[in-house]
């Protein structure tokens, strides 16, 4: 099988095109064929058509719509679809933040989703999408030093790290002020709603916050379209949540270390108990883990799925401290006490998360028996050779949908 990739030298994207050499990689042992194309370098979409065009593709495979499907040629018609080549795209984001490229794809384009609840918005959102696919975890990153006894664990030098950036507040409030009043009432409301509703998935939000100001018959592609103008209430909704744990955090005197950009406000407030560091390249994020004895993480306001942070804090052997999600509960919650490797906090109570922390580390026993539970359950399961499997098996399905033949 011939798979089409991407890379951009887009520092943003740094942490996708590692995504992407993980799965290459794991591709190739299987036998498969991958090829990048660059599209930072010059003269980057004559050279997408030159490669479709002599090399015979089976599919394009693509990560939050890098190098999407709605590329088009000078008489308007979809790249892709000009050399009849399906375009499958991973998304580890809701579909609303790509919702442009999503409904400007080709005649050909698939999608796959990581929280159970983006299926339903595709499916009566975005019409242009011929399937979609649950990929449930995406893989982690593995330490150099796999090995560590428990007096290792114990003197690690950070009790507990955050790892993310932090939109500043002010700027999320000069963002609302600039947009156009109707949509700027849509969108406080709604991160009202958010704040008050925690459990609350974001379409469903918006969907309600719009039927209270009397769109009801909004739907389909401009329902869809709007969830796009207001993506950005997640990310005001997300960081106002943050700062909120933070806060509780810094009054609590527990030690704490946040790594991420954005967070110069808090720096300047914050007490000798936590120590804000600027970001860091997400290969150094293992590196992160592997110090720490408690990572904590706020998920993306999905509430039925996962997010890529959780394999790399397993596998380096940080007890992960999490909100609830429906999917993580299933999981990891449903375990017997005395096997369970992740803690839970209720994102409507983040006071709470302080004494968790506390309750957490003075138990070294248990603490350190959930990391080392936490890492052989990783190791065995949240691999990127099991995320490539999965892809694999829906590249096979959508190749066999065209009557091809899979030749490895």
């Amino acid at each position: 099988m011939r798979i089409l990739m991407f890379h951009t030298n887009n520092a943003s994207f740094n942490t996708l095109n590692i995504f992407y050499e993980k799965l290459a990689g794991e591709f190739q042992k299987k036998g498969h064929e991958t090829s990048f194309i660059d599209l930072m370098d010059d003269g980057a979409i004559s050279e997408l058509y030159r490669r479709l065009d002599t090399r015979k593709y089976d599919i394009v495979f693509s990560i939050n719509s890098i190098g999407e499907g709605g590329i088009r040629l000078p008489n308007g018609k979809n790249i892709y679809d000009n050399f009849h080549i399906p375009f499958l795209e991973m998304l580890l984001d809701h579909p609303m933040d790509h919702i442009g490229y999503i409904l400007n794809s080709g005649n050909d384009f698939h999608l796959t989703y990581c929280d159970r609840d983006h299926r339903a918005f595709i499916e009566d959102y975005c019409p242009r999408v011929k399937s979609c696919h649950f990929v449930e975890e995406v893989g982690g990153l593995e330490p150099e030093d796999t090995s560590f006894t428990m007096d290792d664990f114990i003197s690690r030098p950070f009790n507990g790290v955050f790892i993310g950036n932090h939109m500043d507040l002010a700027e999320g409030d000069t963002y609302l002020m600039s947009l156009p009043f109707n949509l700027r009432m849509i969108a406080a409301d709604m991160i009202d709603y958010m704040l008050e509703y925690r459990d609350v998935h974001a379409a469903a939000a918006m969907r309600k916050i719009l039927d209270d100001h009397g769109l009801k018959e909004l739907s389909g592609e401009d329902f869809a379209k709007t969830c796009g103008l207001l993506s950005r209430v997640t990310y005001y909704v997300r960081s106002y949540v943050r700062e909120e744990i933070v806060r509780y955090i810094m009054e609590s005197g527990i030690s704490f270390d946040i790594f991420g950009g954005g967070w110069e406000q808090i720096k300047d407030q914050q007490p000798n108990n936590v120590k804000i560091h600027k970001g860091v390249p997400y290969p150094q994020t293992a590196d992160i883990y592997g110090k720490a004895r408690i990572a904590l993480n706020v998920s993306p306001w999905f509430r039925n799925g996962s997010h890529d942070r959780i394999p790399t804090v397993l596998m380096n052997g940080a007890v992960m401290l999490t909100d609830h999600t429906i999917l993580l509960d299933e999981k990891y919650l449903s375990m017997p006490e005395s096997e369970r490797f992740m803690a839970f906090y209720d994102i409507s109570r983040p006071q709470d998360i302080p004494g968790m922390i506390s309750g957490l580390t003075s138990d070294p026993d248990r603490l350190y028996k959930m990391s080392e539970s936490g890492r052989k359950y990783a190791n065995k399961n949240l691999t990127w050779e099991k995320t490539a499997e999965r892809i694999l098996d829906i590249i096979s399905h959508l190749l066999h949908m065209h009557g091809k033949q899979i030749i490895q």
